[in-house]
């Protein structure tokens, strides 16, 4: 029920968050090494970054009771008494802090203390309905605190006196010289902060490649994604755990291959005979969208599966550019096979391989059709009756052909023709680079059966008349700023504007030398392209 119902949501689209935490779990630990880097350089970087911004701060402090002398009237023996109240407490908590941070008590302060400016910050708080005043300051020395400190005690009354009238103040408490500074040094408390800064942009980046990547990557991927089977899977060989001697002898015969890569094979052929008992099928194709996945290494150890369980097998190397299974097998080339056939210049029985002459188990029924020498492009030989014929004829000795076909990707076998002022893009692409005429008497010179073509498709019609049994394929605009194929900017050269120019040696433009030294440039390149393809 659990099956059917993961089917049904993704059926509908549902978004399986228990498959994304998987998915996400496992990208993770394939990434620890990443981990490990963004952390060890998140930590490093802050601990680095603290140290070098680090500076410490000191604060000298002192608590003082304040008085207000006033001038009493009608007092014969003394002038003047001390006083405190609510209003007074209210009042020394507006002017005070104002007092200290004024221009005149900093200037004083300074002089008292022989500099040009009051070092560090002053700061003055009275505590609530009392006559409480804490003076305090901070600076990244503790000694010159400290010297503000009492410089702002000896200076302070006076500058007081013309605002709130004379003051006495007692002290109370007094921190003397910090010992200690306010912020202590936290370069591990940073480091932490951040690895763990690291360790959150890996996780951000893992998030991102769950969400963006839609690869196969596990079977139920094959059925998301391509709406079909799996046959199968087939553990990945990574190429540290390869030898020299074996990278091209990934086979099933090797005492050397693992346990499960054999199982996995197994699996995969009792799919392939349970499947081609329901459906009478005999002939499998195995193909990959590039090369060097691994397609060879699956049709050879697939045809040898079935030969191992008793089936008559034929292996046929179909990928007539790069045939591969001779290598895989361990054979010397002869230079016979498939494609001699094709051609009328052998006999099938001639190039059919039996399993002792390509070094197997007699007993193994097991034949091998070798592709023979390579061809740029054999599509149109594969394509032929003939082909058919021999398919036919094979199905005929055996219970199962494995055909080993050239990669399926894109127009495979085009070779890409691509003017210089393409795109660069589109020239790391392209399998040759010249003028137009370069590429006109490349694809006159050279036998290729296709081409795609990324210049002025107006070149397509003369490349086509002088080679009329090849295909030219014209590169398709990319967008409206650069078709590489449909030059707007060379149409707008038309035979009148040319017969013009050439007569009345008009319109005439002028540009700047530093300019025209520049356009030269593309001219000359071309020119030695020109030259080099002997033009």
């Amino acid at each position: 029920m659990a099956d059917q119902e993961k089917e049904k949501s993704q059926e509908l689209g549902l978004i399986d968050i228990t498959e994304i935490l998987s998915d996400y779990l496992r990208i993770f630990r394939r990434m620890w090494a990443w981990v490990l880097i963004f952390t060890i350089l998140g930590a490093g970087l802050s601990y680095v970054r603290a140290r070098l911004q680090y500076q410490p701060v000191y604060t000298a402090s002192a608590t003082f009771t304040v008085n207000i002398q006033r001038e009493q009237q009608g007092v014969a023996d003394t002038g003047s008494a001390s006083f405190f109240n609510n209003s007074t407490a209210e009042q020394m908590a507006k002017t005070f802090p104002y007092i200290l941070t004024s221009g005149v008590l900093k200037r004083k302060v300074a002089k008292d203390m022989k500099v040009d400016a009051v070092p560090g910050s002053i700061k003055a708080t009275v505590a609530e309905n009392t006559n409480l005043l804490t003076i305090s300051v901070t600076d990244q020395d503790a000694g010159r605190a400290y010297a503000t400190l009492k410089s702002v005690e000896k200076n302070y009354p006076s500058i007081s006196e013309v605002i709130v009238g004379k003051v006495n103040m007692e002290m109370l408490d007094e921190t003397g010289i910090p010992a200690e500074p306010d912020n202590p040094k936290a370069f591990r408390k940073n480091a932490v902060k951040g690895a763990v800064a690291g360790l959150l942009l890996v996780m951000i980046w893992t998030g991102i490649l769950v969400v963006t990547r839609r690869t196969v990557r596990k079977e139920s991927d094959i059925h998301r994604w391509m709406n079909t089977r799996c046959l199968g899977t087939v553990p990945e060989v990574h190429e540290k755990r390869r030898s020299r001697s074996t990278t091209m002898r990934m086979i099933l015969t090797d005492p050397k291959v693992e346990e499960k890569m054999q199982e996995s094979f197994r699996i995969i052929r009792n799919k392939i005979e349970y499947n081609a008992q329901e459906y009478h099928m005999k002939t499998f194709l195995v193909t990959s969208a590039l090369a060097g996945e691994g397609k060879s290494t699956v049709a050879v150890n697939l045809a040898l599966s079935l030969a191992q369980a008793g089936q008559r097998v034929t292996l046929v190397d179909c990928d007539l550019r790069h045939p591969t299974d001779r290598q895989i097998l361990g054979i010397e080339e002869n230079g016979v096979g498939l494609r001699e056939v094709l051609e009328h210049k052998a006999k099938l029985k001639e190039c059919l391989m039996k399993a002792e002459d390509i070094g197997l188990d007699p007993d193994m029924c097991m034949i091998f059709l070798p592709g023979g020498k390579t061809i740029s492009d054999g599509s149109d030989l594969l394509g032929t009756e003939l082909m058919g014929r021999i398919i036919e004829k094979l199905e005929e000795i055996s219970d199962f052909v494995i055909l080993d076909s050239a990669p399926a990707g894109l127009l495979t076998d085009a070779v890409v023709l691509a003017h210089p002022e393409c795109k660069s893009t589109v020239l790391k692409l392209a399998d040759v680079v010249g003028s137009t005429a370069a590429l006109l008497k490349y694809a006159v010179v050279h036998p290729e059966k296709s081409y795609i073509v990324a210049t002025e498709s107006g070149i397509l019609h003369e490349m086509q008349k002088q080679c009329p049994q090849t295909t030219f394929i014209p590169a398709p605009p990319n967008d409206s700023t650069c078709a590489c194929n449909e030059c707007s900017y060379m149409r707008l050269n038309t035979l009148e504007k040319l017969y013009d120019c050439l007569k009345n040696e008009s319109p005439e433009i002028k540009v700047d030398a530093e300019i025209a030294e520049k356009a030269v440039k593309p001219i000359k390149r071309m020119l030695e392209i020109s030259a080099q393809l002997g033009l």
